[in-house]
C-alpha cells in the first residue's frame, strides 16, 4: 500500500499510477498549470496518485481549458452578443446529438431483446419437438445449427462489436496542454529563435495569490514568490550581498571575478551575462524585436521595455508621492520627482508646519 502525494490518503489498488514515470508525467504539468506548484520527486515524498484525486484533476483541467476557449473566443470575437448565441447554438446542437444517439441505442436495445426473446421461442419449440417425437432428432438439430449460423455477425462486424464486453475499470485519458507539433530541427534555428521558442514552451498561466501578478515563466514566478517571503539563503563569500536563489549568486560571482565568457557574435564585445549579450546584439545588430504590443504597432527588443509601454495604454500609475499628491507610471519618474525642487520645498514646508505644530 502507498499514500497519494496530491491528498496524502492511503492508496489500497495494487495499480496506481506513478506520477513521475511515463505517461502519467504529463499529470505533473497539469497540476504546474493549475496551481503553480511543481512537484518535486524525493526520497520520502509519496509518487502515486490516487483514482479519486486523478478525476478530479481531469475536470480541473477540462474546466481551465473551458474557461481560456471561451476568454480567446470572446476577446477575437467583433461582437460578445453573437459570439454567446454562437456557443449557445453549439450546446444545442450538442445537446440535440446526444439524445439522438440515446434514442438509437434504446431502439437497438429493444432489438436485441427482441431477437432474444424470438431465440429462446424458437429453442423452447425446438425442445417440445424433441420430447413429442424422437424420430425428428437429427433433422431438428439441423434446424437449430442453421439458426444459430444465421444469428452469426456478418462479415467485416467485428466480434467486440456484436457482443460489448464489461469493464470493470474505466481507462483516464486527459488532455496535454500542448498540441502535437512536428520535431524541429533545431540545427537550422538561429540563436534569437531557439531562445524564442524555448521561452515559448516553458509559458505557463501563474498568478500570485499574495498580489495578483501574473506570470508566463514557471522560474520567474518561483523568484517572485521567493521575493515575497524575504529570505535569502545564498550569501556571496566576498561581500555580505545576500540572493535568493544560486543563480542570481553565480551571476553576481561573475562581477566580482571581471570575467565576460559571453562575446557578441557579430562584433566582438564581450559580456557578463547571457541576456547582456543578446540584448546587445538585438539593440546594436539584428534589431529582432520578439517582443509586441497587442494594442499598437511597437516592438521591443527586451520584455521589461514593453511592460513600461503597455503602461501608457493602460493609464496606471502605481508610484505615489503622499507630499505633493502626484502619482507616476515609473519608479525613476518618482525618483526624479524626489530629487526636483518643488518637491523639496514642499516637503520642507510640511517639516515647518508640524515644528510649529509641536
Amino acid at each position: 500500500m502507498s499514500h497519494c502525494r496530491t491528498c496524502g490518503k492511503m492508496i489500497y489498488c495494487v495499480t496506481a499510477n506513478n506520477l513521475f514515470k511515463q505517461p502519467n508525467n504529463i499529470m505533473l504539468h497539469q497540476i504546474e498549470a493549475l496551481t503553480g506548484l511543481f512537484l518535486p520527486e524525493g526520497n520520502e515524498f509519496p509518487v502515486h496518485i490516487c483514482g479519486p484525486c486523478e478525476v478530479s484533476l481531469r475536470e480541473a483541467v477540462g474546466f481551465r481549458e473551458r474557461i481560456i476557449r471561451t476568454q480567446q473566443r470572446l476577446m477575437n470575437s467583433k461582437s460578445i452578443t453573437q459570439a454567446l448565441q454562437e456557443i449557445d447554438l453549439e450546446e444545442v446542437e450538442k445537446l440535440e446529438s446526444q439524445y439522438t444517439a440515446e434514442g438509437r441505442e434504446e431502439s437497438k436495445s429493444e432489438d436485441d431483446d427482441y431477437e432474444e426473446d424470438t431465440e429462446s421461442e424458437a429453442s423452447s419449440g425446438v425442445k417440445e419437438e424433441k420430447t413429442d417425437n424422437p424420430n425428428k432428432i437429427v433433422e431438428l438439430e439441423k434446424a437449430v445449427t442453421s439458426t444459430e449460423e444465421s444469428a452469426e455477425p456478418p462479415a467485416g462486424v467485428s466480434d467486440k462489436q456484436a457482443k460489448p464486453t464489461e469493464k470493470l475499470y474505466v481507462k483516464l485519458s486527459f488532455v496535454a496542454n500542448t498540441k502535437h507539433t512536428p520535431r524541429i530541427n533545431w540545427s537550422k534555428l538561429t540563436e534569437e529563435e531557439i531562445v524564442a521558442l524555448k521561452r515559448e514552451r516553458r509559458k505557463r498561466d501563474c498568478i500570485c495569490e499574495l498580489c495578483g501578478r501574473h506570470f508566463t515563466c514557471p522560474s520567474n514566478f518561483k523568484v517572485h514568490l521567493l521575493r515575497h517571503t524575504g529570505v535569502k539563503n545564498y550569501e556571496c563569500k566576498q561581500c555580505t550581498l545576500k540572493f535568493y536563489t544560486p543563480h542570481l549568486l553565480r551571476r553576481h560571482e561573475l562581477a566580482h571575478l571581471s570575467e565576460k565568457p559571453y562575446p557578441c557574435q557579430y562584433c566582438g564585445q564581450t559580456f557578463a551575462d547571457h541576456s547582456g549579450r543578446i540584448q546587445h546584439e538585438r539593440n546594436r545588430h539584428t534589431n529582432y524585436r520578439p517582443y509586441k504590443c497587442n494594442k499598437c504597432d511597437k516592438a521591443f527588443t527586451v520584455n521589461n521595455k514593453l511592460k513600461v509601454h503597455m503602461l501608457s495604454h493602460s493609464g496606471v500609475r502605481t508610484f505615489h508621492c503622499e507630499i505633493c499628491k502626484v502619482s507616476f507610471m515609473r519608479r525613476p519618474h518618482l525618483a526624479a520627482h524626489f530629487r526636483s525642487k518643488g518637491h523639496e520645498q514642499n516637503a520642507q514646508s510640511v517639516i515647518d508646519i508640524e515644528t510649529v505644530n509641536t
